[in-house]
């Protein structure tokens, strides 16, 4: 309305314009001149309704697009709706503007121009302008109708944004060593890429980042990543990758793409194996030669694994020198940060073969593998004993008898085997040329030595002499000569 009374006024003033100047060059008076301006006051009514009659109209121009976002070369149709017009816009001209930037105040890069078709009602849809972007960003489109005697110029508004995507692109990766690769824990890895497309050359620019994911398929949470450069279109390689961690793992790469050159990411690496650590485990003993009822005890050290190694080591006790079979006895500790407590006291309660052995296992925890330790073999020495007699008497009358009892010292306290007791007819125990003449064999019990008794018929000097067998763990022994026992 109020763009219509301005109009209605400027075509007022132009017709009055001839009358007004005549009479300045005429030189009337003021008065003339303020008579004039009553006249028109007077005769504005009737100008207003004639200036309705032949008013300019106003025209509204609208524009719809094809896609906001395309991709580097594709292309954009744009068409228009003119409404509001008069026939005679047929053959005027639309101008399809394109701008730099989204809000259509850059500069003008590209204008396409059609031609206004019949309009019909008051409509005319103007005619399809396809546009091919030839460069990445963001951009936006305006139409302009230029407007005739009869219909107001008028422009659309601005369009919505438009993104323009670099041309595809390709991302390959090499990697050092090249997968599938299988590396020890603590070792690295190295990326590098490769990048192609058709716009892709001496001015590309962007970065690429490398992703390091636990498992095979690149995918879940990214466990390293590095951005480096893309210079020329060359992508720089990546720093080493260290893995501190055993398990499966890959590597795929990113390319961020730049205003020329869409996005890409590479396809995921063949999978990189980590192993564990194989550390050693050494063993070392208290003592390499015991006695029967000693103890023995173990320290294990485990090298070469890493610096936080757990799990545990299992130290074993075998009979016999060789680590076979099942174990006798074992202790378990806990490791902790690679240090390994040592044994507990092993109690040697046989003697056995005459050797025992020990070993460690360790049972390797998720960075660190199993580690056995060597077998260590000591040597178990039976008890040395003793054994003493004594007699009930040291005279008697023929065919009466005397009493022996024999008592161990030094053995284990559940010693077994014999005493064997022996009398002899000479009171040195046969050292005087005298010979046995009676013997008794009694068992050992838990190192009890039953005691015996000798009836002796004969008068003379007699003698008697204990001899203890031993057992597995217990050395054998002879008590003394014991005499002189003299028979009346």
């Amino acid at each position: 309305m109020f763009k219509f009374l301005a109009t209605s006024f400027a075509s007022l003033l132009y017709r009055i314009e001839p009358i007004s100047r005549r009479l300045i060059m005429n030189g009337h008076s003021k008065v003339k001149i303020r008579t004039v301006l009553i006249l028109l006051l007077v005769l504005l009514p009737g100008f207003l309704t004639l200036q309705t009659l032949y008013a300019t109209n106003l025209p509204y121009l609208s524009i719809s697009l094809s896609a906001t976002q395309v991709a580097l070369t594709k292309t954009i149709d744009v068409s228009g709706l003119l409404t509001g017009a008069t026939p005679s816009a047929k053959g005027d001209k639309v101008d399809y503007n394109l701008f730099t930037g989204g809000s259509c105040s850059g500069s003008i890069v590209t204008t396409v121009t059609k031609t206004v078709p019949t309009v019909k009602n008051g409509q005319a849809i103007i005619p399809t302008a396809t546009f091919t972007m030839n460069s990445g960003g963001t951009f936006s489109f305006q139409g302009v109708f230029e407007g005739d005697a009869t219909n107001y110029p008028a422009k659309s508004e601005c369009s919505a944004p438009v993104s323009v995507i670099g041309t595809p692109t390709t991302i390959k990766t090499t990697t050092t060593p090249a997968t599938p690769a299988t590396i020890k824990l603590g070792k690295s890895v190295k990326d590098s890429a490769t990048l192609t497309g058709t716009n892709v050359g001496g001015t590309t620019t962007g970065t690429v980042t490398y992703e390091l994911f636990a498992g095979s398929t690149c995918s879940g949470s990214i466990l390293q990543s590095q951005t480096m450069m893309v210079t020329a279109g060359v992508p720089a390689g990546s720093n080493p990758f260290t893995i501190n961690n055993a398990g499966t793992y890959s590597l795929h790469a990113v390319y961020s793409g730049d205003s020329k050159n869409r996005g890409s990411t590479s396809s995921c690496e063949d999978p990189i194996t980590v192993t564990q650590l194989t550390p050693v485990l050494g063993i070392l003993l208290s003592a390499s030669t015991i006695t029967v009822g000693q103890t023995v005890s173990a320290a294990a050290t485990l090298t070469g694994a890493t610096s936080t190694a757990g799990g545990t080591v299992k130290y074993e006790a075998f009979g016999g020198g060789v680590c076979g079979g099942a174990a006798s006895d074992s202790f378990t500790v806990t490791v902790t940060n690679g240090v390994v407590p040592d044994s507990k006291n092993f109690i040697i309660t046989s003697a056995g073969s005459g050797l025992v052995s020990f070993k460690a296992v360790y049972s390797g925890d998720k960075n660190n593998a199993l580690a056995t330790s060597s077998c260590m073999p000591v040597t178990v020495k039976k008890t040395t004993t003793s054994l003493s007699t004594s007699l009930s008497t040291f005279s008697i009358s023929a065919g009466g008898f005397v009493t022996d009892t024999a008592t161990l010292g030094g053995t284990t306290s559940g010693a077994g085997g014999t005493v064997l007791f022996e009398l002899y007819d000479d009171g040195a125990c046969g050292g005087s040329g005298g010979s046995i003449v009676q013997s008794q064999t009694v068992t050992v019990t838990g190192g009890s030595v039953p005691s015996v008794s000798f009836t002796i018929s004969t008068s003379g000097s007699y003698s008697i002499a204990a001899i203890y067998s031993g057992d597995s763990n217990n050395k054998g022994v002879t008590s003394g000569c014991e005499g002189v026992v003299t028979v009346t």
